[in-house]
């Protein structure tokens, strides 16, 4: 409604793609199945209020988990970062997912999935020393002498 508004207001003719009237595709199912009712029930509010509590919650647990890397992390001149294995297993798994990816992500601007973080946490878990675990885009975590280590190799 809001777009269709300000296309009148400013009148733009745009076009319709034939599609965003089908529900065969799951967007154009939600906007027609899923949000009237939503809407209607005026949920818009509820969601924005949900979105804010997450958006908050978001940006404490994100400036924890930095404060925590910079507290307990171990740069190196290569940009590796590694961490005490015993601090890392004491964490709550939340946290020891967000340490790895913002280790990453920090360091290297680089995402990485659950599959391959709960991989380097699975191994740090077990203690296999001398493990590399592979992280897609040239990354691996390496477990040795106490420590897990995660660096990016060209």
């Amino acid at each position: 409604d809001e777009i269709e508004a300000y296309c009148s207001e400013h009148n733009l003719c745009p076009r319709l793609d034939k599609t965003n009237l089908s529900a065969d595709y799951h967007r154009n199912e939600i906007r027609q199945t899923v949000m009237p009712p939503i809407i209607q029930r005026d949920g818009l509010k509820s969601i924005r209020r949900a979105c804010d509590v997450i958006t908050a919650e978001e940006d404490f647990i994100c400036e924890y988990t930095d404060k925590l890397i910079k507290e307990n992390g171990i740069a190196d001149k290569d940009g590796s970062t590694s961490y005490p294995l015993k601090w890392f297993n004491s964490l709550p798994l939340a946290i020891k997912r967000r340490v790895i990816r913002r280790t990453m992500d920090m360091t290297w601007q680089h995402p990485v999935a659950l599959l391959h973080t709960d991989n380097v946490i699975t191994a740090c878990q077990k203690n296999y020393g001398g493990k590399v675990i592979q992280i897609p885009g040239k990354f691996t975590a390496k477990i040795q002498k106490g420590f897990v280590t995660i660096s990016h190799h060209d």
